[in-house]
């Protein structure tokens, strides 16, 4: 029995692992997780309990089963349910499952699955959710798979074993990592090796009821889909996975997830040969662009292993590339196998996948080896260790182990590196009379480290009892500072200027080759106008036109440099000819992104296991335009001006005389009669002779052209064809 004095008074599944319920059985019924509890916010005293009924195949279950009651004017006494369940298990030839779960308050919805197998051929599965938040947004979501282990349809060598579909409104749906795939419902369950959870448990698990963190949740202005699928391809590669794509349209933001689980057995299954491989790989590839975020991860699944069940394989991948600055994160990238150098820190949101090996052990023997490597913007590292131990135990106890291992680590700004390899091996006899115990060992070992630059290290050299060090060259503290012009090569791009709206679109394309060959300015609009000064070297002040901006923060220092204090701003002036322009009207906003401590940290600080970046600096400034200002409106006009004014028709020289000459004529031909003529090297010729003899008369004519541009358009112009007469 619990007691819950709470305002929130959940009892429908107070946080907790199950191993504190008592059960009472009698016959074919099941009491447990009986609860008392009180609402301070409702003012509800509850009684509450969990418990089953089972007769034969069938298993009824109601969760939260109970009443409350409430003290106002006088006592009321409700019935409560949160949730109920049902389960039939006939095997081999068919299983039922059924649930319905009560949010409960303040949330107001329920969610609902439902699954079928039938004789191992065909399982249909179903789950969703109906939510109403507070501001009256209905939130719904709906998922469903079908799967058969024989196959749904096949295109050889690839046998399709499962399909599935889903979506929710107003939903978001939390992408797991590589570690909760076997528990994630929308594979969990298509994958072949899931286990079947009861439905109410399911139910709990996704709406996160049973303390864990929920996996559907009720979201205003979200949307996501889903697609699954499963598949063998030549009978021995099992592979199930989702893809997920979820958008929130008024934040602009989207992301996206395809993870899954690949089983590879080696012989295939059923062969009648002994399996000598299983290989286990979870794997997570999404892009979040709230937070510019790329990640890939892929991790070796408990059970694999290779010609031996006793030989384990482990480890894990992972990639990281942070395209912004946030609370939670640095701009950079980071590519891991198996893990960091143990001098290293990660900092928080790098990810963490376990070291790269196999364990095994038979009999006395046991044998582990690890491996791993990894790659950020500043640091290359790499190593493994292998260890290999024999314990005969009992009265007379052997033992023997080796021990090897390397860990080597490079950094470019600045340049340093640092590499360790040892190896110790050893012996030891133990026995124990009566309450005696008498212990020999003998350990020889030997170590070398080297770091630079300068060139030094110690090597050590262990014997027994006793160790001898021997110094190499330079010691660690005497890293020399590096001029300004090695310095300097490391930021090939100290300031970049970046249009960030304002581009003129419809220029047209000849000015623009012209500014383009000529290195001209860039054509842009006054209207959004705005551009971006990012800046690689971290600023203590941002000056604009001679005016401030923000607060003064200081000078920085510059660790290659072993320089504490290097006062550093950011000058910018806008001009109109050679005359700095009023700022009036114009938007200037600054920001702090991070550089890197490796370059401009403080000289005692950082180290390998120190911040990665610091964000204390100016490094962004955005400058925008004032808006347009529209001009005055012109006077206001009259429907009398715009009238129409009657004119004197006059006298035309050939108004009311008959027409002479020759008449014109329809010719469906003449656009190409044009396009001859303007082309006829004849009519080219006495054009070119008038040309040049009005040019000798002093006319100022534009230079004599072949009219070939001329003679196209009039293929391709006319609408439709001229009428045509003999020329006198």
């Amino acid at each position: 029995m619990r007691t819950v004095t709470d305002p929130s008074a959940n009892l429908q599944n107070p946080p907790g692992d199950g191993k504190d319920k008592k059960e009472i059985v009698v016959g074919p019924i099941r009491l447990s997780d009986f609860r008392i509890g009180y609402s301070t916010e409702t003012g509800k005293f509850s009684i509450q309990i969990d418990g089953a009924f089972t007769a034969g195949p069938l298993t009824f279950s109601l969760e939260g089963l109970g009443l409350d009651f409430t003290l106002e004017e006088s006592l009321r006494v409700s019935p409560r349910l949160s949730g109920a369940g049902l389960d039939i298990k006939q095997p081999p030839a068919f299983a039922i499952a059924a649930g319905l779960l009560f949010l409960p308050p303040p949330r107001d919805g329920f969610a609902g699955m439902a699954k079928i197998e039938l004789q191992n051929l065909l399982s249909i599965r179903a789950l969703g959710s109906w939510e109403r938040l507070p501001n009256g947004t209905q939130s719904i979501f709906a998922y469903a798979e079908l799967r058969s282990p024989e196959g749904l349809f096949a295109v050889p060598p690839v046998i399709f074993t499962g399909l599935a579909l889903g979506l929710g409104v107003n939903s978001s749906l939390r992408h797991p990592s590589v570690d909760e795939l076997a528990t994630f419902p929308l594979i969990g369950q298509t994958s072949p090796t899931a286990p079947s959870l009861p439905p109410l448990e399911a139910l709990n698990q996704l709406m996160g009821l049973n303390g864990s963190v929920a996996w559907v949740t009720a979201s205003a202005g979200r949307y996501w889909a889903a697609g699954g699928i499963s598949f063998t391809a030549f009978k021995f590669i099992e592979t199930a996975a989702v893809i997920i794509i979820e958008v929130a349209p008024a934040d602009r933001a989207w992301k996206a997830l395809l993870a899954g689980r690949t089983v590879l057995d080696l012989p295939r299954p059923n062969s009648g040969r002994t399996t000598m491989a299983k290989v286990a790989i979870d794997f997570a590839i999404g892009y979040d662009s709230s937070l510019e975020r790329f990640s890939v991860d892929a991790q070796v699944s408990p059970g694999s292993y290779i010609l031996d069940p006793k030989a384990r394989l482990l480890g894990g991948l992972a990639l990281r590339i942070w395209g912004k600055d946030t609370e939670t994160q640095r701009r950079g990238f980071v590519l891991t196998l198996g893990g960091y150098h143990p001098a290293f820190s990660p900092p928080d949101h790098f990810p963490r996948p376990p070291r790269l090996g196999y364990q095994y052990q038979l009999g006395p023997v046991k044998v582990s080896g690890t491996v791993y490597a990894a790659l950020t913007d500043n640091l290359l590292m790499a190593g493994g260790l292998l260890d290999a131990q024999f314990d005969s135990g009992g009265d007379l106890r052997l033992q023997a182990w080796l021990q090897a291992q390397l860990n080597a680590l490079l950094q470019w700004k600045p340049f340093y590196y640092d590499v360790h390899v040892g190896v110790r091996v050893g012996v030891s006899a133990s026995v124990k009379i009566w309450f005696v115990k008498v212990r020999v060992s003998l350990e020889v070992g030997a170590q070398l480290n080297l770091y630079g630059p300068p060139l030094g290290g110690r090597a050590q050299v262990h014997v027994w009892f006793a160790t001898f060090t021997f110094p190499i060259g330079s010691g660690k503290q005497s890293i020399p500072a590096i001029p300004w012009e090695d310095f300097a090569q490391q930021i090939p791009s100290p300031l970049q200027l970046t249009l960030q709206l304002g581009m003129l679109v419809d220029i047209h394309p000849t000015e623009e080759a012209t500014l383009r060959n000529a290195d001209g300015p860039t054509p842009v609009t006054a209207d959004t106008f705005t551009i971006a000064a990012i800046t690689a070297i971290p600023n203590g002040t941002v000056t604009v036109n001679g005016i401030q901006q923000g607060q003064a923060l200081g000078a920085v220092p510059i660790r290659p440099m072993r320089r504490s204090a290097i006062t550093t701003g950011l000058v910018i002036t806008i001009t109109r000819g050679n005359t700095p322009i009023s700022l009036t009207g114009w938007r200037i906003a600054t920001e702090r992104r991070g550089v890197p401590n490796a370059l401009w940290g403080d000289l005692n600080g950082g180290g390998l296991n120190g911040a990665p970046q610091r964000t204390d600096r100016y490094t962004y400034v955005e400058i925008r335009a004032p808006e347009p200002v529209i001009g005055p409106s012109l006077a206001e006009i009259s429907t009398q001006t715009l009238g129409v004014t009657d004119l004197d028709t006059g006298s035309l020289p050939r108004l009311g005389r008959a027409a002479t000459g020759p008449t014109p004529r329809t010719d469906n031909g003449s656009p190409q009669k044009i396009f001859t003529a303007l082309g006829n090297n004849t009519i080219r010729a006495n054009r070119t002779a008038l040309h040049d003899v009005l040019a000798e008369a002093g006319f100022a004519l534009p230079n004599d052209s072949t009219l070939a541009k001329y003679a196209w358009m009039a293929r391709s112009t006319y609408v439709t064809a001229p009428m045509l007469s003999t020329a006198n």
